[in-house]
């Protein structure tokens, strides 16, 4: 998918407005970017399934998120579903003050509903 296609810029917002909602601290800002049924594979925990479970997981993190940015950004999409590749750099502070970096890869599994593109599914994995 180019850069020029509407449905790469209309990803492309939903992934923004993600990020930023991310640093805000903003759970619901990200919960309105998902699908009602969206599904949540954290490493290391079970499939988690819709918003509510997503609100608590966004909700347990004993960190503060201070910036996180993405690159290597891959949108495709065929009728109402599409998926979002990227690689991404986060830069938390942990409870003691400590500043600390994680960088990993994400996949999201967007589908195209009456409002927009939405995240059905999100996943992630940090590099060791």
């Amino acid at each position: 998918m180019t850069e020029n296609e509407p449905s790469f810029g209309a990803i492309r917002e939903v992934h923004d407005a993600w990020l930023a909602a991310e640093v805000r601290g903003d759970a619901e800002g990200v919960l309105r970017l998902c699908t009602g049924d969206v599904r949540w594979l954290a490493p290391g925990r079970p499939v988690l399934q819709g918003r509510e479970a997503g609100r608590e997981l966004l909700r347990t993190g004993s960190v503060e998120l201070l910036s996180i940015c993405a690159g290597d950004l891959r949108i495709e999409h065929s009728g109402t579903l599409a998926f979002k590749t990227a690689r991404y750099e986060a830069h938390y502070r942990r409870p003691g003050g400590q500043v600390a970096v994680s960088r990993g890869t994400h996949l999201w599994i967007l589908r195209r509903e009456d409002v927009g593109w939405r995240v059905a599914l999100v996943t992630w994995q940090a590099e060791l």
